[in-house]
């Protein structure tokens, strides 16, 4: 994420091995997702900008999940990263 820390919004960077159903997801620190920025979306091989708007959510930590699952293996990634939001 660029900025991190950020307010109101960063950006995200997804560089993507091969074609992907791509799930980005925001969680707050209880576990519970605030935000959902890809649901399953399909994206080729390649790097893809996501942008994070918070705006409406209380300055603190959190993670973007992102889950990608390749369209041709059927591999699935899962990593998260911490982000803070200051207000």
């Amino acid at each position: 994420a660029s900025p991190n820390p950020f307010n109101p919004s960063t950006s995200l960077t997804l560089t993507l091995p091969e074609a992907s159903q791509v799930t980005v997801e925001i969680v707050n620190t209880l576990g519970q997702r605030v935000a959902l920025l890809s649901d399953g979306q399909s994206m080729g091989a390649g790097s893809h900008p996501v942008r994070f708007e918070a705006a409406g959510l209380a300055g603190g930590l959190y993670l973007v999940r992102v889950t990608a699952v390749g369209s041709a293996t059927g591999a699935r990634f899962v990593q998260s990263e911490r982000v803070t939001l200051v207000k």
